[in-house]
């Protein structure tokens, strides 16, 4: 069973009443939105996987979190695969060398590469987002940097996973889909 969370705090205190594979328990936690360097803390210790991996200066302060913490964080860098300002995620012609980048750090493991497709009404509209996502994928995936495993390629949610699917998504985000629309407040 796999969960996510896209705030760092409700992370933590969801996985106090359920802990996940980290912490003995047997779900495994995902924390999928952006994260403050300052919340670094709560994903070493809470998060099975964090799959919004961002900056070079997270990518710093998490390694360091999860060393305290004796422990290798598995993650997924974000790409901003639509260009769209409001959207965090590196620019896709960033992508090698923030792998790179990362692999230097002992106690992170890239693991694949997430993105937020545009929100459109036909999920056909995405199709070439997801195709760009699975060309970056196999692209790096060539390089055969032995530090990064290209393993998951997480696109698509509750609105266009199907054709996520379709273009080599092997995680997507279906919370609205089992769950319902989420209440904020």
């Amino acid at each position: 069973e796999h969960f996510g969370e896209n705030r760092a705090r409700q992370l933590r205190d969801k996985a106090k009443a359920r802990p996940g594979v980290v912490e003995g328990g047997d779900i495994t936690w995902h924390m999928v939105g952006h994260l403050q360097r300052n919340k670094a803390k709560f994903i070493a210790r809470h998060a099975d996987w964090f799959d919004a991996l961002d900056s070079p200066r997270l990518a710093k302060e998490l390694d360091k979190r999860a060393a305290k913490n004796d422990r290798v964080v598995p993650c997924l860098a974000q790409i901003n695969i639509t260009g769209e300002e409001q959207k965090y995620g590196l620019d896709p012609k960033e992508t090698h060398d923030y792998l790179d980048h990362c692999a230097r750090y002992d106690h992170l493991a890239v693991k694949g590469l997430m993105a937020l497709a545009s929100f459109v009404d036909d999920p056909e509209d995405v199709r070439d987002e997801f195709q760009r996502m699975r060309d970056l994928f196999e692209t790096y995936d060539a390089t055969d940097n032995p530090r990064v495993e290209m393993e998951e390629l997480s696109i698509g949610m509750s609105n266009d996973f199907e054709v996520a699917i379709e273009e080599g998504s092997t995680m997507g985000r279906l919370g609205t889909s089992v769950f319902g629309p989420r209440d904020y407040e």
